[in-house]
Parts: C-alpha cells; structure tokens; sequence
C-alpha cells in the first residue's frame, strides 16, 4: 500500500482476509505504507509519523514495535554525491537516448565539457525533511 499526497493524517487500513472463512478483519488502521517480509511473519509499517517492526499476527497498534528513527544519522559526502549524480544521469542518457547516433552530439565530449564544473558545485548540502 501507498498512501497517496495528503493522506498523512488519515493514513489506509491494513487488511486480513481469510479464505477459508470468507471473513476480512481489519488488523490495523492510520498507515501511511507497510511491508510484508517474505516469510509473512514480520511487518514493517509508517504510520503517523511512526515507523515499526512487529509480527504479522493479530490486531497491530501504532506504536507497537517502534524504531526510533530520531537517533538515526546519515553522513553524506556532497562533492561525491554531485559526481555520482552527474555520472550516472552522463551513462543514462548515453545507453537509453532515443537515436543511437544522439543527434550527430559527440557524448563523450559532451561528458568532458561539464565534467569540469563539478568541483565547483557547493560544497553544503542542504536536507529538509
């Protein structure tokens, strides 16, 4: 399930439909997206504003098994980062261009003529959320 633009506050309910007795429960409501392992034993859910691990047995509260997601830290390398971005949008364009002659455009010095601006792209990174 994806919830859709705005649905932050509703969020969708997660349902459990049994074959053999033809009855749907709902096991747990105010999701905003979830994911069944591949064993159908654990959940991993969003919802509102908050994100756990539990079993997939019974009704499932928010808040049961939640991960504190304020402790985490991700340390970015911007510099890095621009190339990889620059390098792989470069290689994209390169393997997937609708003319397999990209207009008569030598790409590869397409690549070199930008490739020189990268060092001066900013160095700070800013990351809402």
């Amino acid at each position: 399930m994806m919830a859709g633009p705005g649905s932050e506050g509703r969020g969708g309910k997660l349902h459990h439909f049994d074959l053999k007795t033809r009855k749907d429960e709902v096991i747990m409501e105010g999701l905003n997206n979830y994911l069944i392992s591949a064993d159908k034993k654990k959940l991993l859910y969003a919802a509102q504003n908050t994100w756990g691990i539990t079993n997939l047995s019974g009704k499932i509260q928010v808040g049961q098994g939640k991960i504190n997601v304020d402790s985490i830290e991700v340390k970015i390398n911007p510099a890095e980062e621009w190339k990889q971005i620059f390098y792989e949008a470069w290689r994209i364009n390169r393997d997937y261009f609708y003319d397999p002659h990209m207009h008569g455009c030598d790409w590869l010095a397409m690549k070199k003529k930008y490739e020189k601006f990268l060092p001066d792209l900013p160095a700070v990174m800013t990351l809402t959320g």
